[in-house]
């Protein structure tokens, strides 16, 4: 029973903070004694022609960073430079800064390989320990340098991440970095799947025996100003890694268009019907076009998906007859992880879902004519 009550205790703080948060727009940046800016100009979205186009995207091991208030990936000189903290700790990676050298230290997650690079030179050292007191050292000279950006140190991602093992792609139509971290893909080895086969995409190829979440929709033909559209939260292959396994908290981000569609509200839905949360919280504008939910049960109360597989319906009421997209959001944000599940089979010991070793968001756009 104690340990019911303090990870309940623990869960109402969590939320409490999480509502805080949601609603504070004036988010502090991560202290940090970097304090160089580039030039607004430099800086600027990138631009085709007349035509402003989307900020690049970077996926790490399946996952769509989200950056929220803290400066995004840009594109400087036809290098992605993304923000050094949030992308190499997603990758696992450690990472030290010196002020007075500006001098970033990178250590991987498995401290074999150490990179060090400052800030306005392409040379960048790397070591690769072939003890604990022997480094092989190589240097690689990058042909663009690490910069800072308002207050946040920037990187060409390509060349720091490929030196830790990883292997990056870049979309070239849609502004989308993904990495392909070194222990993701000696994960895949251990699942016999060749992470270097053409077509290669982590999630599908990882995910196909993983507990699964997705959206579909019951949408009117033709949707009409207020509308409400509703979206089912499914939830199949709960019982892959506990047949005894049951929802204990429920967090879904979904993206969507705020522009022809307002969140509406939610509510949870078990094998037995229509069932309340001990806590719950939701905010429609976590970031832009991205609408946050939470619900928390009490361990009593842990339930089961309905025949379908439903676990949530989720509310948005039309603003016009324009219709849109909503998909899930596969984001990690200062927060975490936007979507996310958390089981439990005897009220005791908890698990998470949520990382690309344990559950597969499909991603798939809900279309609403």
């Amino acid at each position: 029973m104690k340990k019911i009550l303090a990870v309940l205790a623990s869960a109402a703080i969590l939320m409490s903070m999480s509502i805080t948060v949601f609603a504070d727009s004036t988010e502090p940046a991560a202290t940090t004694d970097e304090a160089v800016t580039i030039s607004e100009e430099i800086a600027a979205p990138v631009t085709s022609g007349d035509s402003q186009m989307t900020e690049p995207t970077v996926k790490v091991d399946g996952r769509t960073l989200m950056f929220r208030e803290d400066q995004p990936p840009v594109i400087l000189n036809d290098r992605t430079y993304v923000p050094l903290r949030r992308v190499l700790e997603n990758m696992g990676a450690t990472v030290k800064w010196d002020d007075a050298t500006k001098t970033v230290q990178v250590d991987s997650y498995d401290n074999i390989t150490r990179i060090l690079l400052t800030v306005d030179n392409p040379e960048i050292t790397v070591y690769t320990f072939t003890s604990v007191l022997n480094a092989d050292e190589r240097k690689v000279t990058s042909d663009v340098a690490p910069v800072i950006m308002n207050d946040r140190t920037m990187l060409p991602i390509r060349i720091i991440a490929e030196s830790m093992g990883a292997t990056v792609e870049w979309d070239d139509s849609a502004y989308v970095t993904t990495i392909t971290t070194q222990q993701a893909k000696r994960y895949a080895k251990t699942k016999d799947i060749d992470s270097s086969a053409d077509g290669f995409v982590l999630e599908s190829a990882i995910g196909a025996d993983l507990p699964k979440l997705s959206l579909v929709c019951d949408a009117p033909e033709q949707v009409q100003n207020d509308d409400i559209v509703t979206l089912k939260l499914k939830l199949d292959n709960l019982a892959a890694n506990d047949e005894n396994a049951k929802v204990f908290s429920v967090t879904a981000s979904i993206l969507y268009d705020n522009d022809n569609f307002a969140y509406d509200g939610f509510r949870c839905i078990s094998d037995s019907g229509e069932i309340a949360p001990a806590l719950s919280a939701a905010n429609a504008e976590f970031a832009d076009g991205c609408a946050k939910v939470i619900s928390l049960f009490l361990p009593s109360n842990a339930f089961l998906p309905d025949s379908e597989g439903t676990i949530m319906e989720i509310d948005f009421k039309a603003l016009n007859s324009k219709g849109g997209n909503f998909s899930l959001s596969d984001g990690i944000s200062e927060l975490g992880n936007n979507t996310e599940i958390i089981t439990t089979s005897d009220g005791e010991a908890y698990v998470t879902l949520a990382n690309y070793k344990e559950l597969y968001i499909d991603t798939t756009p809900v279309i609403v004519k």
